[in-house]
């Protein structure tokens, strides 16, 4: 049962204006309900922001790329911080039974009554887990498992679900050979977890459930524009308004690093050159509200670069903010907590009615300065994204 949302179906467009003030103003902490962390740092969205910048800097898309070459990749694709040392982490192999009477229900796991992933059966998952000692693991029932968890250790655990009418959901720890032998012959697809599942998310009204990147190759997007999903950030919530939303936060790891994406639709436009399209981008960052800056932070650079794509115009910014007041997290005496952000803007003429139609790509971390990856290494994993672009038309 593949997952796709309602961004497939549809042609409404997320307009700044409409979007972006609606959703900062009136969601901290990001995901309402069930999320146990903060993601505060999620409202760094160029067309929202007004700022006194410190420095603003001119470079050619031949830094970037140049820089890209001697990136060590490996440390990209494993979510989170940089100076995480993961190979301390638990891994935590689930499988469902195959002759299960409800193969299409989902079941949440929780690891210490926080929701870690959502169980479907045709699927098998690998969880990452940075807790470590005792720990309950279990799926809503009074009788979890309880397991004293070592690093780097191996746990094998088989999830069933009784019953048609009142489902009851039952998980058994299975030793390693009998584990391994039964996770090793599934030809269930894998789902890899690196931190817990926010589950779901209301905007404006419509409750979005998280889903999650089963398949890196396999393009995601909108009817009009596709791409490959970023390779740092697994779960996702989507609708044609929202966009498409991925982060990443876990404070078993790191109760100061957190990162996202955004992909959404800014709207339709025509522009006849490249710097009318360039003086558009930098009227938005310069004309938006003055209000998401708070006086804790400072603006400590902004970057602006060409950066080729298979778009039509294609132009990105990058900056970087500090704050000496960051909600949530404790400083424990440093002088402030920094995000570093990378926005690609591509706009591709004649996607509907002739008319052409900007879209916006947000990469950005939030972090001490040792959590968090280099601006080349930023812009490594949003180049990769980009580079994947394609273009279509809206069918009308």
């Amino acid at each position: 049962m593949g997952r796709s949302t309602s961004c497939h179906n549809t042609d409404r467009i997320a307009g700044p204006d409409r979007i972006i003030m609606k959703f900062f103003s009136t969601t901290v902490p990001l995901i309402a309900g069930r999320l146990w962390f903060n993601r505060p740092h999620m409202k760094y969205i160029v067309f929202k922001r007004s700022i006194v910048f410190t420095a603003i800097v001119f470079l050619s898309f031949h830094f970037g790329y140049a820089q890209q070459k001697t990136i060590d990749s490996l440390r990209l694709y494993f979510p989170g911080p940089v100076n995480q040392d993961s190979s301390k982490y638990a891994t935590i192999f689930v499988t469902r039974s195959a002759s299960d009477p409800n193969p299409y229900f989902w079941q949440e796991i929780y690891i210490d009554r926080f929701p870690m992933a959502r169980i479907m059966c045709e699927a098998k998952y690998i969880i990452y887990c940075a807790k470590q000692g005792a720990t309950e693991i279990g799926c809503g029932t009074k009788d979890p498992l309880r397991i004293n968890i070592s690093p780097g250790e191996k746990i094998y655990i088989s999830m069933t679900i009784e019953g048609t009418g009142k489902k009851i959901a039952k998980l058994e720890q299975l030793d390693r050979d009998d584990g391994e032998k039964k996770f090793n012959s599934s030809t269930a697809f894998t789902i890899r977890i690196y931190d817990p599942d926010p589950m779901e998310y209301i905007f404006h009204g419509e409750k979005l459930q998280s889903w999650y990147t089963r398949d890196e190759a396999k393009a995601h997007g909108f009817n009009e524009f596709t791409f490959a999903p970023p390779i740092s950030v697994r779960h996702y919530f989507g609708n044609a308004d929202l966009g498409y939303l991925y982060s990443w936060a876990n404070l078993w790891v790191s109760p100061s690093y957190s990162e996202f994406v955004w992909i959404q639709r800014m709207g339709d436009y025509d522009f006849n050159s490249i710097d009318e399209f360039k003086d558009f981008v930098k009227s938005k960052i310069e004309k938006a509200d003055k209000k998401l800056l708070k006086k804790s932070e400072t603006v400590t650079e902004l970057t602006y670069t060409d950066v080729p794509t298979p778009a039509d115009l294609s132009f990105a910014s990058y900056v970087v903010t500090q704050d000496t007041r960051p909600q949530s997290v404790d400083l424990k005496g440093r002088p402030y907590l920094e995000v570093r952000t990378w926005q690609a803007y591509m706009y591709k003429k004649k996607i509907k009615k002739g008319k052409g139609r900007i879209f916006q790509v947000t990469f950005s971390e939030r972090g001490f300065g040792e959590e968090l990856h280099s601006k080349e290494e930023i812009f490594c994993k949003m180049n990769l994204l980009l580079q994947s672009s394609e273009f279509g038309v809206v069918r009308e």
